[in-house]
């Protein structure tokens, strides 16, 4: 392989980690914007008893929060969400 290939396989990377980047912040301010720590508190996602217990069910519970509260998010938007959300609390594996 030459430099060339090296150099488009790097960039490739650094792009793809720019954007999940940008997606957690666009989740974290989507969730704050929509008000959602006014029924949720970070024990809501660190508790053993927590409701959500793989990443899943954490896209399933994101999906019907915006349906309750009429986010009007789209499915971007919502994944973005369950990013930060995992990101910053859940820490599931998500390469499964």
């Amino acid at each position: 392989m030459n430099n060339r290939n090296y150099f488009i396989i790097i960039g490739f990377f650094l792009l793809n980690s720019s954007l999940f980047s940008k997606s957690i912040e666009n989740g974290k301010k989507l969730y704050n914007e929509a008000e959602c720590q006014k029924c949720h508190t970070s024990d809501d996602y660190t508790s053993k008893e927590r409701k959500v217990k793989d990443f899943q069910k954490l896209q399933w519970r994101v999906k019907r929060c915006d349906f309750t509260m009429d986010a009007g998010w789209f499915d971007e938007d919502i994944e973005d969400v369950v990013h930060y959300l995992n990101s910053s609390f859940y820490k599931f594996d998500t390469n499964k």
